[in-house]
């Protein structure tokens, strides 16, 4: 096995083409939802996240003394996978599955694939400096930036990002067994230009900026279970009545205050079979354009605001364009909370 890559990331997605066109369905949760008030959000977090285990991201090659073997290969592992178990014992890090599988001829690994509960033979290959390996790269945790988009009091859970963390080397969704979200103050930021995708840039550490615990990790974002949060409340819109025209989002982009700028609404992608791809959106406010060039990494999340209610989160941005993107309809999100609860 060779080690983990550790990286701090900003989460966002890129986005290149529209979504391709199909019915979905709007549940009754999701409807009821939209005559909520919550408490809006726009502050930048720092997010941790920890995997089921370890998280294969690609196989590799042993070299021994007795040449190249692929134990990994031979087991029947593939990219993607989780090792949650060596042994039966549960796997809680990359160092931990290491040891696990040091001086043993063949190992039991329980795997999750698509969610599907697998179990696998090991025969790990002593390299030539007679470590056992397994012939996989894994990662076990990943760090990173991103916005708030709102609190439910009700529920006490917050919604952010408004699309699921996914693996930064495979681009599958993460499946965490745990994670935090702390406060975060952004330090600087890289402008975004055309084919360059911007970031903003910040820090998060220690207990004191502890927000809450991660419940759930979707395709239609974050959710965490806040000890507190403080803001202004605002009241949410149904989907049907968000239009095209001016709305604004609310994010920081600099130190801990967020701040409104305006941007248009230009499309609403009702049909879309993705669910944080409900509307096309496009930056016009001069203050962020000269600040970042449009949205950038760590922005996802951010609320839409239109007509003095909440419509939704910014989720994506065109690497082509970074003064547009994709945002994701606030009923969505509200109906997984509804889910959660």
């Amino acid at each position: 096995m060779k080690n983990k890559t550790k990286r701090f990331l900003c989460f966002a997605v890129l986005a290149v083409a529209v979504a391709r066109l199909c019915v979905i369905s709007v549940t009754e949760e999701a409807a009821a939802a939209a005559g909520k008030t919550v408490i809006l959000g726009g502050q930048a977090i720092g997010v941790k996240l920890y995997t089921k285990g370890v998280h294969v991201l690609k196989l590799s090659d042993v070299e021994t003394t007795d040449g190249l073997k692929e134990p990994a290969k031979k087991a029947g592992l593939k990219k993607g996978d989780y090792i949650t178990h060596v042994d039966s014992v549960e796997i809680i890090s990359y160092e931990h599955f290491s040891q696990q599988i040091q001086n043993k001829s063949e190992v039991t690994l329980t795997i999750l694939r698509n969610e599907e509960q697998m179990i696998k033979k090991l025969n790990p290959a002593v390299g030539k400096d007679g470590i056992y390996r397994a012939g996989i790269w894994v990662r076990d945790s990943t760090a990173g930036i991103g916005t708030v988009t709102f609190y439910d009091p009700e529920s006490k859970i917050a919604g952010a990002l408004g699309h699921g963390i996914a693996d930064a080397d495979t681009g599958m969704l993460l499946t965490p067994n745990h994670g935090q979200a702390y406060a975060a103050a952004i330090s600087s930021v890289t402008k975004g230009k055309n084919g360059i995708a911007g970031e903003i840039n910040g820090v998060f550490s220690g207990e004191e900026g502890y927000l809450g615990k991660l419940l759930k990790n979707t395709d239609t974002g974050t959710y965490f279970a806040f000890d507190h949060y403080t803001g202004t409340e605002i009241p949410v819109a149904a989907d049907n009545q968000v239009h095209e025209g001016e709305a604004a989002i609310y994010s920081t982009v600099a130190g801990t205050e967020p701040k409104s700028y305006t941007i248009n609404i230009t499309k609403i992608i009702r049909s879309s079979i993705f669910s944080s791809k409900g509307m096309l959106i496009e930056v016009t406010d001069p203050e962020l354009l000269q600040k970042t060039g449009g949205i950038v990494c760590g922005m996802s999340g951010s609320p839409v605001i239109q007509n003095g209610k909440l419509v939704g989160a910014v989720t994506h941005v065109f690497i082509n364009d970074p003064t547009r993107g994709y945002g994701i309809f606030i009923e969505n999100m509200l109906a997984e909370v509804e889910k959660i609860k």
